[in-house]
């Protein structure tokens, strides 16, 4: 509301008996000191948050004054008039000082896009009239509380009203005005209040650490969105950013329930009272969008090693030597890093795509799955290998069907061939001698024997001739073992290639 206040001067007015005033009367005259105010401080009494208000259901729409509802239609006049959402009833804290609260008028919030906040109760807002509607904007910063900057003395003060001193300041807990807090009035005693229907104070949340230029946004409640740029030490940079165009090397920080203040570092001007820094381990949720030679103070929570160069598996053997080139990097530059209890990425109707121009890794100190009802295609251009101490293809540890060992299973069946052209050799010797016996001449150290008729002498004779061919073919299976043998696809876990077993997860 646009005001003024008059300042009479101090002095009395000399009043002479001539009409015409002497010069030094004007030189000396003092006028009065008008000062105008166009926005006026208010405190905040009520305010409508929902439909389920009282006030709220009193109000009903005018259909001529909405445009046609969500279905094309035209609002009816016994509908809600939800214009009446984020509307106080306040008190001008200077000219209407003892007025009764039933008498006060309502004001909407000036803003209805960007950035929106609604005052709680007992906060201090700034109330302007325009067009004969009242409007209010940002809160008044009393104590420089980012959860809550109230002073519960005001109205004390400006209502002087015996019922508002019941209203807001000393009554128990109820569910009209919510439970009662505490906060010292400035410079006054310590007064009770209620700041709405369950809000309730919360000392512990702090105001971020500024930095020359920074830009915040920063809720009640913990969480923040910073446009900065460089490091907290600042000499590490000129101001023109680390970059060849000089475009600056800024960073945002998006930050989702603070963390525990005891855990913040302590560092000059820094108290238990004051403010705190965004902490990418340490608060709830964290993206951290950064540039130049900001370094992240990132560190996982897993035990799990990452597959590297200089740095072991937990079981060696998983990474010799030479079977990687990667290194860990130094977390600099360009750069968005997301960490929070659980990240959930989900495509409702189209493709999720994951682009690496370099390593694509992943880290677990637990499972790692991949479901898919059509078809998994793993390609790549080198190799594929999978340290694992069981590898199962199929049925989910089914035991019953366990893969052949390659080697193993090479020389387990160049020794049947052995043996089979053994057992060949053996029949073959035995059909020649029995062939023999019985072609030749009586032997006087034997039994007579009578010369074979004609067709079992060729039957023998093929019989020989087909385990001699039998042999040469054993021979020429046994030689095409080793083409058994995969060149691309190897397992490990038994006979002469004999696997390892994972290592144990070190606790940090």
């Amino acid at each position: 509301m646009a005001y003024e206040k008059i300042k009479k001067n101090f002095e009395s007015a000399r009043i002479q008996e001539d009409k015409l005033a002497s010069q030094r009367f004007v030189r000396e005259y003092k006028h009065d000191k008008i000062e105008f105010y166009e926005f006026e401080p208010a405190v905040v009494l009520d305010i409508i948050l929902d439909r389920e208000h009282p006030v709220f259901q009193e109000q009903y729409t005018d259909a001529l004054d909405f445009p046609p509802d969500i279905n094309g239609g035209i609002p009816l006049v016994e509908q809600y008039d939800y214009s009446w959402i984020g509307r106080i009833k306040f008190r001008f804290y200077y000219s209407q000082k003892g007025q009764r609260k039933e008498t006060l008028y309502w004001a909407l919030p000036l803003e209805n896009t960007g950035i929106i906040e609604y005052p709680l109760l007992n906060d201090v807002v700034s109330v302007v009239k325009y067009i004969d509607t009242y409007y209010y904007t940002r809160k008044v910063n009393l104590k420089s509380l980012t959860n809550a900057s109230v002073d519960f003395a005001i109205e004390r003060r400006a209502g002087l009203v015996e019922e508002n001193f019941d209203e807001f300041s000393g009554q128990p807990d109820s569910p009209m005005f919510g439970p009662r807090s505490k906060m010292n009035a400035l410079g006054g005693p310590n007064y009770e209040g209620v700041l709405g229907s369950y809000f309730k104070f919360n000392p512990k949340i702090r105001t971020l650490k500024k930095y020359e230029g920074d830009l915040s946004l920063e809720s009640r409640f913990g969480s923040s969105i910073r446009f900065g740029a460089y490091d907290e030490n600042r000499s590490i940079d000129n101001g023109l950013g680390e970059y060849s165009e000089n475009g600056g090397n800024p960073y945002v920080l998006f930050r989702n329930r603070q963390a525990t203040v005891s855990t913040y570092k302590y560092g000059p001007g820094f108290t238990a009272k004051g403010y705190v820094t965004e902490s990418i381990n340490q608060d709830g949720s964290s993206i951290h969008m950064t540039s130049g030679k900001t370094i992240s103070e990132f560190i996982t929570t897993c035990n799990k090693v990452l597959f590297q160069s200089g740095i072991k598996e937990e079981q060696p053997n998983f990474s010799p030597t030479g079977s990687t080139n990667f290194k860990y990097p130094t977390l600099d530059g360009d750069q968005v890093v997301i960490n929070s209890d659980r990240l959930i990425f989900s495509s409702r109707a189209k493709e999720t795509f994951h682009f690496s121009k370099k390593r694509l890794a992943m880290v677990t100190d637990d499972e790692f799955t991949i479901d898919a009802h059509k078809q998994i295609v793993l390609t790549t251009n080198d190799k594929t290998t999978i340290n694992s101490p069981k590898i199962y293809l199929g049925a989910f540890e089914d035991a019953d069907e366990p893969v052949l060992l390659g080697r193993t299973s090479v020389f387990w069946i160049y020794q049947l061939c052995n043996w089979m052209i053994a057992q060949t050799d053996l029949l073959i010797s035995q059909a020649e001698e029995w062939h023999a016996v019985h072609i030749h001449e009586k032997d006087s150290h034997k039994d007579d024997q009578v010369a074979p008729k004609a067709d079992w002498s060729n039957k023998m004779k093929e019989y020989a001739t087909s385990l001699r061919q039998m042999k040469q073919d054993l021979i020429d299976l046994r030689d095409k073992l080793p083409t058994l043998m995969s060149t691309r696809v190897f397992t490990v876990g038994g006979g002469g290639a004999p696997g390892y077993d994972g290592g144990e997860l070190k606790t940090k």
